[in-house]
């Protein structure tokens, strides 16, 4: 903490990761949208406490017992809801690239599991427009960033071929720091 000149008390925020982004704040305010670190802090809060939830099966990849199935498949729905929620704020820039890659990471390597793609399926047959953000990952085969994306309102699957869309992300890639 120190006294900044205009006589407020300023401290840099308690996480590690913040001195990297330099976030400095007024004392009590702890707006996350100035501090990335705290943000995805946040998330990962509430990935943790989604991740107990969820049997241990499943994230393992294995088949659920019967008597466990129904709970299962409202923590999985609850999971999916998250993780098109991250990509959300991944493609407004609220959520910084190596995080988003870690996150990433860990979505994708979920909704393969057999359970996880069992409520994907549901959801998706019966309500497309569900998860929006989640289903295109899933369709670019989580090779475009989600922030290189622009409008999700501009986003149709048959306008262009998947291959062409990640062609062209990966040159905006190689061009662009993100």
């Amino acid at each position: 903490m120190y006294v900044n000149n205009l006589n407020r008390l300023v401290f840099r925020c308690r996480d590690s990761r913040c001195f990297r982004c330099g976030y400095y704040g007024v004392a009590g305010s702890r707006n996350p949208r100035h501090c990335p670190a705290a943000f995805e802090e946040n998330f990962n809060k509430q990935y943790r406490k989604l991740a107990r939830a969820i049997p241990v099966d499943v994230l393992l990849g294995k088949p659920v017992k019967d008597h466990l199935k129904l709970s299962t498949r409202e923590e999985n729905f609850c999971y999916l809801d998250f993780s098109s929620e991250q990509a959300l704020y991944r493609s407004n820039g609220r959520i910084r690239k190596n995080t988003w890659l870690s996150w990433a990471t860990g979505i994708k390597a979920h909704i393969e599991k057999e359970e996880f793609g069992k409520v994907w399926d549901e959801v998706y047959s019966h309500s497309p427009d569900t998860f929006s953000y989640l289903a295109r990952l899933k369709d670019e085969y989580f090779k475009i960033d989600p922030k290189c994306w622009g409008s999700m309102v501009a986003y149709e699957k048959s306008t262009t071929s998947t291959l062409d869309q990640i062609e062209h992300a990966e040159k905006v890639l190689d061009y662009h720091s993100i």
